[in-house]
């Protein structure tokens, strides 16, 4: 009898290994096979679920995913202004079927390790320059769409036009490290933000 043991499956995809068992001139290969990890069961308090997707995109050697684990966001405003103190705030928005999530920096940074457990991680502002090296606005509307971002309480702007994420990097006091990709600019944008902007989250291996 062989064991062999194997570090959890955290990824929302099966994964395989070949084993090779040598004996003398005799050898045999044996593929062992791993499941993917349950879907998280979303917070009671989420309307709707903050459920991620099990959908992943490779660009370039880089693998994104939505976030794996949303907390809880039963949070309404976000404050753009220079007060270095933001709230950890968070919410959603529906449009035309389609549901927003936007998190103020602190909020991501409270819960980084929640939104996207290892092998996942919330990017860096080194992710976001490979990823900007790596594809165009186009390939990230077409894939992500422009979800726009969040301003205090009220409705989102820039939806349909614009595109941002948070990194994981703090640049300043008051601004994080974070991505833009504009439907009427023609680059992917790697800059700093004000910590209480409200932007999406995605991860990245």
């Amino acid at each position: 009898t062989i064991t062999v043991n194997v570090a959890e499956n955290l990824t929302v995809a099966t994964r395989a290994a070949t084993v090779t068992i040598t004996s003398g001139t005799l050898s045999q290969q044996v593929t062992v096979t791993q499941a993917a990890a349950a879907p998280p069961t979303p917070p009671a308090s989420d309307t709707p679920p903050h459920a991620a997707s099990s959908q992943t995109w490779t660009i370039g050697s880089q693998t994104w995913s939505d976030a794996i684990n949303i907390p809880s966001c039963n949070k309404t405003s976000f404050n753009s202004g220079s007060n270095p103190n933001f709230l950890a705030d968070c919410r959603s928005y529906n449009n035309s079927g389609a549901t927003y999530y936007y998190y103020s920096w602190p909020y991501v940074n409270e819960h980084k390790g929640t939104f996207c457990p290892s092998p996942w991680r919330v990017p860096s502002n080194s992710d976001f320059m490979t990823l900007a090296y790596n594809t165009t606005k186009e390939h990230l509307a077409s894939i992500w769409g422009y979800s726009g971002y969040a301003v205090s309480s009220a409705t989102p702007s820039s939806i349909g036009s614009a595109g941002s994420l948070w990194s994981s990097e703090a640049n300043t006091a008051t601004a994080a490290y974070s991505l833009y990709y504009y439907k009427n600019s023609s680059d992917v944008e790697v800059s700093t933000d004000s910590k209480g902007m409200g932007y999406p989250v995605r991860c990245v291996k």
